[in-house]
């Protein structure tokens, strides 16, 4: 199962979300979201979620469910472009698909042609199922060592990211990905 996490400029536009109190706050709204959804109510979140009116965030709803059907622990996190990077372990494609949040709506190009192009080829390969993660790419279960977290996740195109190699617990002694 696969968190895409993104961004758009255009939630900085003033009262167009209540994902937070801000346009400042909501560029922490995927951050925090992924947090909650991976690490529950009960976890330390930097990134807090603003108070809701009325309700519960829909991540933790989430987070109940993928608890619930046994789902959670085999969950990937892909940073296709937040603002603020999630403090959960998570996957980071090349500079030109994760370039940072899309340009605000209003502006008519919102993300380059290629950014876009890379994004939907990115998409088939994961879609498609031919290149397939490793057990041991899931949170909390990498064995690979900081320094080699690669040798895991290398084949989905992307490079762990800090927090990724910090959820790691040893270093692998035969560590091969099963794609």
């Amino acid at each position: 199962m696969l968190l895409l996490l993104a961004a758009t400029e255009t939630a900085a536009v003033p009262g167009i979300s209540a994902a937070g109190a801000s346009p400042e706050a909501r560029r922490a709204t995927a951050a925090a979201d992924a947090e909650l959804l991976l690490g529950g109510p009960g976890s330390v979140r930097p990134h807090a979620l603003p108070p809701l009116p009325a309700g519960v965030s829909p991540a933790l709803i989430s987070h109940v469910v993928l608890r619930q059907l046994g789902w959670l622990e085999r969950l990937l996190v892909a940073d296709l472009g937040c603002a603020v990077a999630p403090a959960v372990p998570h996957l980071r494609p090349p500079a030109l698909e994760a370039s940072g949040p899309a340009q605000c709506l209003s502006t008519g190009q919102a993300l380059a042609p290629r950014r876009v192009e890379a994004l939907l080829r990115r998409g088939r390969i994961w879609g498609s199922g031919s290149i397939r993660p490793h057990r041991c790419c899931w949170p909390n279960r990498c064995p690979a060592a900081p320094a080699r977290p690669w040798r895991c996740c290398g084949g989905w195109g992307c490079r762990p990211t800090a927090w990724w190699a910090a959820a790691c617990a040893r270093p692998p002694t035969n560590a091969r990905p099963n794609w």
